[in-house]
């Protein structure tokens, strides 16, 4: 039965024998009840099968509309016969009555004309996640993207085949649903989805003219690829963006590639960096784009930050956090919370630096960001060791462990393990923290999610400072020893 379960309807086909047809087979049962509906229903029954799960009111009417068919009545009467569920405001299928209905559409000379209804759908929805996030209603507007997941999934992977087929539209559809989906993906820690969809597409398209869901989704890339470590790449993707967003004069794109390419330099070069920050701050208060404005600004203060100066990155940051805070945007006033945080232990007060790291974790909390909660448990971390409280810093680095592994994430892992060398150098745990050393260092260079803004600290200094307080044989097999620990060892290890 486990390995029949894709084809319910092929399973449990006998039952009493005494019992009609109808009982004694799951498909009959359906056959029987799906006999009984008008043509309103049987239409209606069919085209829902396009759905992969569950689906708003909206979306039905938009996919299975038209033909003047009264969408309301016919699924009042499929709710009465049990064939569709209304739950929550939305209605789905029960997955063996969704496989008959997907048979039978895939009978009717409609199914095609469904179909590009249904990617229609997803591209309407996934740009109102897009706003959603962008405009003030995040935690609707991610509660919606886990609702239509499934279903913007299957329309991608319709897109893409019929894109992989020359049909033009529907790759552009495809395009459109990535490049809406950007920020939500990364918020949700969909890096490699996000990765796979865009690099098929583009190259399915590769022969289309440039348009706003090809610059999108170059932007939507380079997103992917700078947080699983791929900086250069990233760099490369925005440029691309930017470039065909400004031949577009799509000032929306253009403002977006461009404070991305501000991250991407952060590490790298930080007057660029600033550079860019100003310039999609610029194109953002010009097309009054407050959300667009507010990030760009946070960046160009992240750059002066680095830069050394502390004052324009103070009011930079506060600058943004206050559009942040009156739209509603918990991504964006994280962000610049972390900053005032990051002023704050730069100048000696680790206190309110700390405080201010602890609220920006709980905006990424609010929207379930968790690879930046991951981040600035690390921030708050150092801050702690900083301050000399070891506990209170180990806690944390283990913290931001924990939020690494929820997100899969190897390399993140790593990053926190390099504060965990710092902190046992720091407590006299020599050989643990060569040990530990060790395994970081293989870590921190392999992919993985991690938003990192500037160049991470690497804990050289405090591995050799472990090392020269042991004997140089026992110093030398630690290290050894720890490059050739699995992820879990390591973890285990850092947890004693």
């Amino acid at each position: 039965m486990a390995e029949r379960i894709g084809d319910a309807l092929g399973i449990l086909t006998t039952g009493p024998r005494d019992a009609a047809e109808r009982h004694r087979t799951l498909r009959g049962t359906i056959e029987w009840s799906h006999s009984h509906l008008g043509e309103a229903e049987k239409i209606l029954f069919r085209r829902m099968g396009v759905f992969a799960s569950t689906a708003s009111l909206e979306s039905i009417e938009q996919v299975c509309g038209g033909d003047a068919l009264s969408v309301l009545d016919a699924l009042d009467h499929l709710a009465d016969l049990s064939l569709v569920q209304p739950e929550a405001g939305r209605f789905s299928m029960l997955k063996t009555i969704a496989q008959f209905a997907r048979e039978r559409l895939e009978e009717a000379p409609e199914a095609e004309d469904i179909k590009r209804r249904h990617a229609n759908a997803m591209v309407t929805a996934s740009s109102a996640i897009c706003s959603g996030i962008e405009g003030g209603d995040q935690v609707g507007a991610l509660r919606r993207g886990i609702e239509e997941e499934p279903d913007i999934s299957l329309a991608l992977d319709r897109c893409l085949n019929r894109a992989c087929s020359g049909d033009a539209r529907m790759g552009e559809k495809g395009l459109s649903i990535v490049a809406n989906l950007w920020m939500y993906w990364h918020i949700r820690g969909m890096h490699v989805t996000a990765r796979e969809y865009a690099e098929a597409l583009l190259e399915a398209t590769a022969s289309a003219p440039p348009s706003a869901g090809r610059a999108g989704t170059l932007l939507s890339l380079g997103l992917a690829q700078w947080t699983l470590g791929h900086v250069d790449e990233a760099n490369e993707l925005w440029s691309e963006a930017y470039d065909m967003a400004s031949g577009l004069g799509d000032l929306r794109l253009q403002s977006r590639a461009a404070f991305s390419l501000a991250a991407g330099f952060l590490g790298l070069d930080p007057g660029n960096a600033r550079s860019w920050a100003k310039r999609g701050a610029a194109i953002g208060q010009d097309s009054g784009d407050r959300w667009a404005f507010a990030f760009a600004r946070g960046f160009d203060a992240f750059a002066e930050a680095i830069l050394g100066n502390l004052d324009a990155a103070r009011g930079g940051f506060g600058e943004a956090l206050a559009v942040q805070t009156e739209i509603g945007d918990f991504e964006g006033s994280g962000f610049a919370l972390g900053g005032l945080a990051f002023i704050e232990v730069q100048t000696g007060n680790l206190q309110s630096g700390t405080e201010l790291y602890e609220r920006a974790r709980a905006a990424y909390a609010t929207i379930g960001d968790r690879a930046e909660e991951a981040r600035l448990l690390g921030k708050v971390a150092w801050a702690y060791l900083a301050s000399g409280d070891i506990v209170a810093a180990r806690r944390r680095f283990l913290d931001s462990i924990t939020a690494y592994q929820d997100v899969a994430s190897r390399r993140g892992v790593g990053l926190a393990l390099v504060g965990l060398v710092a902190t046992d150098t720091i407590d006299g745990v020599y050989e643990r923290a060569v040990l530990l050393a060790g395994v970081a260092e293989r870590l921190v260079g392999e992919e993985g999610i991690a938003n990192v803004y500037q160049t991470a600290p690497q804990g050289t200094g405090h591995r050799d400072a472990a090392m020269a307080a042991l004997a140089p044989e026992v110093a030398a097999r630690a290290h050894i020893e720890g490059r050739n620990m699995t992820l879990e060892e390591a973890v285990s290890l850092a947890r004693s």
